[in-house]
């Protein structure tokens, strides 16, 4: 199937390719022709020469139009060839994303495993499942992510017990954090224990980055990671951004995570919260 994919895809982008190739010689060739025309004598120029004068009967244009004909043609198979395999990176990723959306309806669908219930074809998306793409898969995160980064953010959840995915997404997030500042669920790929312990610079986008859930941000004031005045700071600007009744839920959280406050950033916001509901 990917051979006649590929052989597909030759044949149909071959003549977008061929048209830009003509245009681009067409170009080159007035160009030239307009120079040599400059550079030719004049009559008057050539009745001035002297008579004994060898004459170059050779054209001058063979040679430099052979190798024009061989630049194009190389030009035009290296166009085609990252035609194919950029087409053939997101036919695999889409055909990914749509196995894991067709497992997921069989599973509603059969949930017992029920033979009478199967659908054709269902063990040739098995198959596809089961191939090994783990080192593929940086490739695909990062074709995932100049598609769409929010695509990228959500493919670990998708995509599952893929590692290779998560490190690349995270490193997308810790360097082009502000595509994804407004997706919630993006900030654990930039708030790591890592990036907590190690200060790293880009935490500083964490203060202006979308609430997430009190239950996530109280995280940030247990044992689950260290203590750091950026995400002290942001964990209460969330608390603080919910009503008092959507908090008060959380009030044995909050005086656990008392216990771990050094900076005293929970006392502060509960004397707060304190004075907009009793």
């Amino acid at each position: 199937v990917m051979h006649s994919d590929k052989k597909y895809l030759m044949m149909t982008g071959e003549g977008d390719f061929e048209m830009l190739i003509e245009h681009q010689t067409n170009l080159t060739a007035m160009d030239s022709s307009s120079t040599t025309n400059s550079l030719a004598p004049s009559s008057k120029d050539l009745m001035k020469q002297p008579a004994a004068v060898w004459i170059n009967t050779v054209p001058l244009s063979t040679s430099s139009n052979a190798l024009s004909k061989r630049s194009n043609r190389s030009k035009k198979i290296m166009h085609g060839n990252v035609f194919v395999k950029d087409y053939i990176k997101k036919r695999n990723l889409i055909l990914e994303l749509l196995a894991v959306e067709i497992e997921m309806l069989l599973v509603w669908h059969n949930p017992g495993g029920r033979t009478e219930l199967q659908v054709p074809g269902e063990a040739s998306i098995a198959e596809w499942r089961a191939k090994a793409m783990n080192e593929r898969w940086r490739d695909y995160t990062r074709l995932a992510w100049d598609i769409s980064p929010v695509l990228a953010v959500f493919l670990p959840v998708r995509l599952k017990n893929s590692d290779t995915i998560i490190r690349e997404v995270c490193r997308l997030v810790r360097l082009k954090p502000i595509p994804v500042m407004h997706v919630s669920e993006a900030l654990q790929y930039l708030v790591t224990t890592d990036s907590l312990l190690n200060d790293a610079p880009e935490l500083v986008y964490m203060l202006t980055w979308a609430r997430i859930s009190p239950i996530h941000a109280l995280a940030y004031f247990s044992r689950q990671f260290p203590h750091h005045p950026i995400s002290a700071q942001y964990a209460v600007r969330v608390l603080g951004s919910y009503p008092a009744d959507a908090v008060l839920f959380y009030i044995p959280q909050l005086v656990q995570a008392v216990r771990h406050d050094s900076m005293g950033y929970v006392i502060e916001f509960i004397k707060a919260i304190a004075k907009r509901s009793q």
